[in-house]
């Protein structure tokens, strides 16, 4: 599912729900671009927070997954900022650094956490 990221009705970036798994509920976001005049200013945050509330409420995601250099210390922040975490680093053949990071979904975690505490 690509997206186009709109501000004010202008386009300010793109994005993409990829690797979607129907099965295991999991889903990545993978070429997130903002648009370079629109950084810095919290609208990757905000547009990442619409995305990841789509995939949680209308695709009924578990999980989201993403991949990001490490040298890209901005979008790591914002990514961090829209509540996902680091889970591990991967180094390619070619020396460079990839951060692994995901975001559970804040309802299956509340409805886990009730079935563990009623015995389900």
């Amino acid at each position: 599912k690509y997206f186009i990221l709109l501000r004010d009705e202008l386009p300010i970036g793109s994005a993409e729900l990829d690797s979607i798994s129907w099965e295991t509920r999991e889903c990545a976001v993978c070429r997130y671009l903002i648009a370079p005049q629109y950084r810095g200013r919290g609208y990757g945050t905000e547009a990442l927070n619409v995305l990841t509330g789509y995939a949680f409420q209308t695709l009924a995601m578990k999980r989201i997954r993403l991949s990001v250099f490490d040298f890209n210390t901005s979008a790591i922040r914002c990514y961090q900022k829209a509540g996902f975490t680091e889970t591990g680093r991967e180094i390619s053949d070619n020396g460079w650094v990839a951060v692994k990071m995901e975001r559970s979904n804040p309802y299956w975690e509340e409805k886990q956490q009730e079935a563990t505490t009623a015995g389900i």
